[in-house]
């Protein structure tokens, strides 16, 4: 066990100067750059820890991504600029899975997002146009029968009596 205790204290005594030395190189490029304050000087890395070297790493990023963004980015325009939902429905909060956060949608009037004239035509549309619209539909149910002799369908079973 003592053994064992001196050995790590040789080890982490070599690690100290180890750390010491690194230290003082630092301090003498920091001296003969003319660096100030706190910064020292990290040498830039000359190989990638990854395998093969910095331009096959650019090239298999860049394929990579390339693959990715063909299939990504025009689902993307699409979503974004060719949903008309989004479009149509922009300021009106989203609709939740809890009932009672839906609320809003029965104490609110959808025409006063338009102002006054969208009162106006829903009036219009609500009190005078509609009923004509369902009179000439009648007259349209009432006309195609007729035409095709529709209320005449027990003519072959009357008698002429």
């Amino acid at each position: 066990l003592a053994q064992d205790s001196r050995v790590l204290v040789a080890s982490s005594s070599d690690l100290g100067a180890m750390l010491r030395q690194s230290l003082s190189r630092s301090a003498a490029l920091v001296k003969q750059r003319g660096w100030k304050g706190e910064a020292q000087y990290i040498p830039p890395t000359i190989m990638s820890p990854y395998q093969g070297g910095p331009i096959y790493q650019w090239l298999r990023a860049s394929i990579i991504k390339g693959r990715r963004d063909i299939y990504r980015e025009p689902s993307r325009w699409l979503h974004w600029n060719w949903e008309s939902t989004r479009h149509a429905f922009y300021g009106v909060p989203p609709l939740n899975l809890e009932p009672s956060k839906n609320s809003w949608r029965y104490f609110i009037e959808t025409s006063y997002y338009g102002g006054l004239q969208d009162k106006v035509w829903e009036g219009i549309y609500m009190y005078w146009i509609t009923y004509p619209i369902v009179a000439l539909m009648c007259l349209f149910v009432y006309k195609g029968l007729h035409f095709n002799d529709k209320f005449n369908f027990m003519a072959k079973w009357r008698t002429e009596d």
